[in-house]
């Protein structure tokens, strides 16, 4: 099995939860000297990204897009891609930049504890295999060591910067359940259990089914139970499961059934219902009120939508400030 340094790359940005880094970078020109805009597409302070590193970064989300998008919606997905991938690297080297500046740096036991588990996790623990992989690649190990530190050095600084601020109060959390109540508002649902008989092809087959079907009603009328019944005469799909249709919203059965159900308590059994080219018999089983539900249950999912938007909105911030402090300069900016 090949174990390239994409894939490399890959598996350490999985484990460390960072944007893949690019495989290679330059240092900018000495001014005057003639810049090649079409392989630049950026540059943070003497750092460049080239339009190949952020291609190389968003491989896996343009494979992604080109499995399931159709053509005339692809090119707007890649678009899209790049520019996320190309703004993630600005972001990567201003980070990166900042713990430079903060003099913040790493024991080296983490960065091998770190680059020790990817080779468990990706080389099956083969070392010989990762060292291979390395060299096909042209990187040595003291170069794959110092992204896997920068990698880490992000991973702290994020977290130091955003992270460990974020907190959501509780009163924010009740705020937001209050002002948005009708996402948790479960429509009326009723359990019910269906028996279809077909009509047949011409008046006398009518009568005769309907015959069948007002029998089969009588029986569960005095007690049968209806599942039983639905299993022995029921034409519909659903016959072997005793007619059980489940947990339904009454708006998404047919109008007609809709209309015997509402005219229902749990456990009667309505009358023979036309409704077309079938006769239909329903069964209301249980009927669960509409209701709201309760703050208790839903607080840990509001909890996740409010951390996750306080984190986008600090990452911003911080992002913003760093770009006042720190050179960046977009140069292109559009997928080639």
């Amino acid at each position: 099995m090949k174990h390239g340094f994409p894939a490399l790359c890959a598996v350490a940005a999985v484990a460390t939860g960072l944007t893949v880094p690019p495989a290679a970078r330059g240092d900018v020109p000495p001014e005057g000297r003639t810049l090649f805009a079409d392989g630049y597409a950026a540059i943070v302070n003497d750092r460049v990204i080239t339009v190949g590193d952020v291609l190389r970064t968003v491989q896996p989300a343009d494979r992604r897009a080109s499995m399931g998008l159709r053509d005339d919606r692809l090119r707007e997905s890649l678009d899209r891609n790049y520019r996320d991938g190309l703004r993630a690297l600005i972001d990567r080297e201003l980070i990166l930049a900042e713990a430079k500046r903060r003099e913040l740096d790493l024991q080296d036991p983490m960065v091998d504890g770190q680059i020790n588990q990817i080779v468990r996790e990706r080389f099956d623990d083969n070392r010989t295999a990762f060292l291979a992989a390395l060299a096909e690649d042209g990187l040595s190990y003291g170069e794959y060591r110092e992204q896997i530190r920068n990698d880490l050095r992000v991973m702290l600084l994020r977290r130091q910067e955003v992270g460990d601020r974020t907190v959501v109060a509780p009163a924010d959390v009740r705020a937001a359940y209050e002002a948005d109540l009708d996402k948790y508002r479960e429509p009326e649902q009723v359990h019910v259990r269906l028996i279809v008989i077909r009509r047949g092809a011409d008046g006398a087959q009518a009568e005769a089914k309907r015959t069948q079907a007002l029998a089969a009603r009588d029986r569960a009328a005095r007690g049968e139970p209806f599942a039983d019944v639905a299993r022995q005469v029921s034409e519909g799909p659903k016959a072997s499961a005793g007619g059980d249709l489940g947990w339904v919203k009454p708006a998404d059965l047919r109008k007609e059934l809709a209309v015997v159900v509402a005219s229902l308590k749990p456990g009667q059994t309505g009358p023979v219902v036309d409704v077309g080219t079938e006769y239909h018999i329903v069964h209301l089983e249980a009927r669960r009120e509409a209701s709201v539900k309760p703050l208790a249950e839903v607080r840990a999912e509001i909890e996740r939508e409010l951390e996750r938007a306080a984190a986008e909105k600090r990452t911003e911030d911080w992002m913003s400030s760093l770009r006042t402090r720190h050179y960046v300069r977009v140069i292109q900016e559009q997928r080639p």
